[in-house]
């Protein structure tokens, strides 16, 4: 009997992914480009940063398109008009450098113009140049929906010489984010233990483990490493913790093992005028502490506050700019987080905006 096998295109991660110093040469950018016209998408504040860095990509003579700084359709609209009318032909190959709103941005914009993307994170709190998914917001910084993506980035490029010039701030940021992939995971399988005969969630919820195991031994020296600005085995290791492993967990295990409470609630904060000066990670961060009280884990959210501090994120509300916990801005953000469209409800049962309060209460007590 004979099998047929259809292939498939692997769209879970990158077809490529190079690490390394000084990887951002004009071989890469000539090879990467190859006979077409090609794009750069960068903020203006980053291309000055790395201008030296970016000498190899700059060699190509690549359209330069300023990203506005917000992943909307508005924005990627106006970096498609700009494509087409500042290119002398259609761009085939498009770089985008700097955090995960450029790089998400950048997945759109490849996808509407037809063009293959090389992802250059300038922080490890990027995992977005490492999955297929491309979250979008509304031009107040609220967020819109993810988009799933035809593909990941046909390439990553993690540059040593630009990663280790990323704010600690960022360093502590994206740990937060990546070890909410494992408290996320656990929690939706806790509540769904069927999951667990989907290969791909079983998958998923194995490198999840490992992102902790990884976490438990590099993080410290990851931080120490870029506050003295020097390239060491435990900032290498933080890569593969924070950029790496989440995107393979978001394109394997999928948006049930991506986001749970945690990601809900940071989605939230976005509605709370005062937090808007928060990260991502350090959102996620916070919103961990709360997921595990609703969980009535109250030892594993101590554990993890001091994790947390131990990096330098925040795990209370004053700290992401919200002085009031019983204010305006900290209730439209946890009618947000507690709506039937958010991640909350793979916590696999209803949670009330009251029970909601009474977490977040919780959490800056402990």
């Amino acid at each position: 009997m004979k099998i047929k096998f259809q292939a498939a295109p692997l769209t879970a991660a990158p077809a490529v992914y190079y690490e390394g110093d000084d990887i951002l040469s004009r071989r890469f950018a000539k090879d990467f480009t190859g006979d077409g016209l090609a794009a750069f998408v960068v903020e203006k504040a980053i291309l000055d940063k790395y201008r030296r860095r970016f000498a190899g990509i700059l060699s190509v003579k690549p359209v330069i398109i300023f990203f506005g700084g917000e992943c909307s359709l508005g924005e990627v609209g106006r970096l498609e008009k700009s494509a087409r009318a500042a290119a002398r032909g259609p761009v085939k190959a498009i770089f985008a450098a700097g955090g995960g709103k450029a790089i998400d941005a950048s997945k759109i914009l490849a996808a509407r113009l037809g063009a293959r993307l090389a992802a250059i994170p300038t922080s490890t709190a990027t995992c977005a140049a490492f999955t297929s998914i491309a979250p979008t917001y509304f031009s107040d910084g609220t967020k819109r929906k993810t988009l799933d993506m035809a593909k990941a980035p046909d390439v990553c490029a993690a540059d040593y010489g630009v990663l280790i010039r990323q704010p600690a701030r960022l360093v502590a940021a994206g740990i937060a984010d990546a070890v909410a992939k494992y408290y996320e995971t656990s929690a939706y399988v806790s509540a769904n233990p069927a999951a667990l005969t989907n290969p791909s969630v079983r998958a998923a919820f194995a490198l999840t483990t490992e992102i902790m195991r990884l976490a438990s031994e590099c993080v410290a020296g990851a931080v120490d490493a870029v506050s003295k600005g020097k390239v060491t085995r435990d900032f290498r290791r933080s890569i593969y913790l924070n950029l790496v492993l989440p995107g393979l967990v978001s394109g394997i295990g999928g948006k049930k093992c991506r986001a749970v409470a945690a990601h809900a609630l940071c989605n939230g904060l976005g509605h709370a005028p005062e937090a808007r000066g928060s990260l991502h990670g350090e959102r996620v961060g916070w919103g961990l502490l709360v997921q595990l009280m609703l969980e009535g884990k109250k030892k594993d959210a101590r554990r993890l506050k001091i994790f947390l501090n131990s990096v330098g994120a925040p795990t209370t509300l004053g700290v992401l700019g919200i002085a009031d916990p019983d204010g305006a801005g900290i209730k439209k953000a946890l009618a947000v987080a507690s709506s039937s469209r958010e991640s909350m409800r793979f916590l696999g049962r209803k949670i009330s905006r009251t029970e909601l309060a009474g977490a977040v209460r919780a959490v800056e007590r402990i």
